[in-house]
């Protein structure tokens, strides 16, 4: 599924919306961070989608984006369900 990119700069500075079908995430290049919600962002977005510009797939601009947002996602910890890794201590 294509993931749809909504810049939101306008509002709050190097601040993306990322869609992949009903999976809403709101991305903060500047400080690095990744929000997450299963129900509230989704709404959020919905009520000020107005406000955001469409980012088109061929842009340069989406391309960045996307870049950055991967290599923030590659970068983080998940723990697993046993409970190995660096978060916990042997």
């Amino acid at each position: 599924m294509k993931m749809k990119i909504y810049d939101y700069t306008r509002i709050m500075k190097d601040s993306y919306f990322i869609q992949e079908g009903w999976r809403v995430v709101l991305v903060d290049l500047g400080q690095k961070t990744i929000q997450v919600s299963k129900c509230s962002l989704s709404i959020f977005f919905l009520l000020s989608h107005h406000q955001c510009v469409y980012v088109k797939d061929n842009s340069p601009l989406y391309k960045e984006v996307l870049a950055r947002y991967y290599d923030m996602l590659g970068a983080l910890v998940i723990p697993n369900k046993y409970k190995k890794g660096l978060l916990f201590k042997d």
